[in-house]
């Protein structure tokens, strides 16, 4: 077994892991739902149940994207790969990845940006339990990371397959 495999299962585990978190967010959400739609006849009404599926949904969106596109999920472009066989297909698909990959670097450095500033200001939620915002956009900065890294795989393991196919 090499580094390289090692670090791939690593990869998949953390997509595992981002994906259970990513369940937990939505259980957490229809449960606050839920609760909200159950207790409002009883004159029980918590801003809270309303606004923590809201605010979470980051965690929905950005935690799993790197599991996505290895998956080969709704991140894509499929109507290349129907035109293009062989390497042809490889090449087309190192250069959506190389694509992938530095829009993450941008997306991650302007995250941590937002990240810095949100706890140099010290902005809180607005609701009814108070904490401090920046902790809802720390999946931005994990999410952009994770999609970095999952291109950079792919874009490796395309290139092994070039280098297979010559």
């Amino acid at each position: 077994m090499n580094a390289y495999s090692a670090y791939k299962r690593s990869t998949r585990t953390v997509d595992d892991a981002m994906l259970v978190i990513a369940g937990v967010v939505v259980g957490l959400d229809l449960l606050l739902v839920s609760a909200s739609v159950v207790l409002r006849p009883f004159g029980i009404s918590y801003a809270t149940f309303q606004e923590f599926p809201r605010l979470f949904q980051s965690f929905l969106t950005f935690l799993v994207i790197a599991g996505v596109l290895r998956a080969k999920g709704h991140i894509g472009v499929d109507f290349l790969s129907s035109r293009f066989k062989g390497t042809t297909l490889v090449i087309v698909e190192m250069l959506i990845l190389c694509a992938a990959a530095a829009t993450s670097v941008i997306l991650l450095a302007a995250s941590i940006l937002t990240l810095q500033g949100l706890v140099d200001f010290g902005e809180k939620t607005v609701s009814e339990i108070e904490f401090p915002i920046w902790y809802i956009y720390t999946s931005q900065v994990v999410g952009f990371l994770l999609l970095f890294l999952a291109s950079f795989e792919m874009l490796i393991d395309r290139v092994g397959l070039l280098s297979v196919k010559k």
